[in-house]
């Protein structure tokens, strides 16, 4: 066992409830899904270890222009 293990799935996980919005049901599986599809297809483009800290980087590009999460009807 190792200090360490889920810890990446638990940030990529909260990134997930970030993106999409705290309230509803529909938030953050759509915040999930955008984590998912970007995990998933960075890492065919460039190395594993900066795909991470690109999925970071949108989410927290996402998040500065839209606070409320992707799900949300209010405008920044």
């Amino acid at each position: 066992m190792f200090a360490d293990l889920g810890v990446r799935f638990l940030i990529q996980s909260f990134l997930a409830v970030l993106l999409g919005g705290v309230g509803t049901f529909e938030g953050p599986a759509l915040g999930a899904g955008v984590i998912g599809v970007l995990s998933a297809g960075l890492p065919w483009v460039t190395s594993p270890v900066l795909a991470d800290v690109l999925v970071f980087v949108i989410a927290i590009v996402i998040v500065k222009f839209r606070p409320g999460g992707l799900w949300s009807r209010e405008r920044s």
